[in-house]
């Protein structure tokens, strides 16, 4: 996929695999972006590197705004919502607190 293809993904559009409409990924976290502070660390040697990740993402929000993290997170997962999750190969997950 090109990374205009890709790209597409990112607003609104309608997905071609269902013909339906798709809000894509910038809406589906827009309930997040005044509470949420998001970080892509991209892997330095480039991207589809057999064993490797293409990139971490980075996640910080106040204890009280948990619940819309969650929120943001489970509609970026949601294939209808943003069909590129379709392409995510995800790995583990970490959740910690400041001290």
């Amino acid at each position: 996929m090109s990374t205009l293809e890709r790209h597409a993904f990112f607003y609104p559009h309608v997905d071609p695999q269902t013909g339906t409409p798709a809000t894509g990924h910038a809406m589906a976290a827009e309930d997040g972006i005044q509470t949420i502070y998001r970080r892509l660390y991209h892997n330095p040697d480039g991207y589809q590197r057999a064993n490797e990740y293409d990139f971490v993402s980075y996640f910080e929000c106040a204890d009280e705004h948990l619940p819309t993290f969650d929120i943001v997170r489970q509609a970026l997962r949601d294939e209808r919502r943003n069909p590129e999750w379709r392409f995510v190969i995800e790995g583990p997950e970490w959740r910690g607190r400041a001290c």
